[in-house]
C-alpha cells in the first residue's frame, strides 16, 4: 500500500526525516485492522498517534526518531487542518478563523532548529530527549514540603500532549 499525501509543509532538514515506506506500512497495517472502509482520520489522528509514541516509549532505536518525529508532524498539521474545518463549520465567527498563519520554511526549520538545539542540549542522545518528553507529561513531586507539584502537560488540556 502507498500513501499518497498532498502538498503539506515540510522542508528537508535532519530532524524531521521523510518516513513514507513508515507511513505505508502503518497504513497497511491499520487497513488489515478495520472493518469496513478506513478512514483517514482515524488512521492519521488517531493510529499513527498512538503506535508512534508506544515505539517512542518502547525504546525505539536513534535511526528510527527522524521519521516517527515526521508521523507526529504529519499528523499534527492534518490534524490541525481538519479541525480548522470542523470549527469553519461549527462557528464560522469563531476568533480563530481569523488568524491565517501559512507556513513557511522559515518557521518550519525554526522550530526543527528549536528542536535540534534541545538534542544537542540533551548530549545529543535522542534518548535521552524522549526521556526528558516523556517525563514532562506527569506531575512531578512539588521542589520543597507545602508546594503545590509541577503540573505535567496530562494535567492540562489532553491535545497538548
Amino acid at each position: 500500500m502507498t500513501v499518497t499525501l498532498v502538498d503539506h509543509p515540510w522542508w528537508p532538514n535532519d530532524v524531521v526525516v521523510e518516513g513514507p515506506d513508515r507511513l505505508d506500512a502503518m497504513a497497511a497495517a491499520h487497513v488489515a485492522e478495520v472493518s469496513g472502509a478506513p478512514e483517514m482520520e482515524r488512521f492519521l489522528f488517531g493510529q499513527v498517534p498512538v503506535v508512534v509514541f508506544d515505539e517512542i516509549f518502547a525504546g525505539a532505536g536513534e535511526d528510527e526518531i527522524g521519521p516517527l518525529f515526521w508521523l507526529l508532524h504529519l499528523s499534527g498539521y492534518f490534524g490541525g487542518r481538519w479541525l480548522r474545518g470542523e470549527i469553519a463549520t461549527a462557528q464560522p465567527e469563531a476568533l480563530v478563523l481569523g488568524v491565517d498563519n501559512p507556513p513557511s520554511e522559515a518557521a518550519f526549520l525554526g522550530t526543527v532548529a528549536k528542536a535540534q538545539a534541545r538534542l544537542d542540549a540533551l548530549g545529543g542522545s535522542e534518548t535521552g530527549l524522549l526521556d526528558v518528553a516523556r517525563d514532562s507529561l506527569f506531575d512531578t513531586p512539588p521542589a520543597a514540603e507545602g508546594e503545590e507539584p509541577v503540573r505535567g502537560l496530562t494535567d492540562s488540556f489532553g491535545y497538548n500532549v
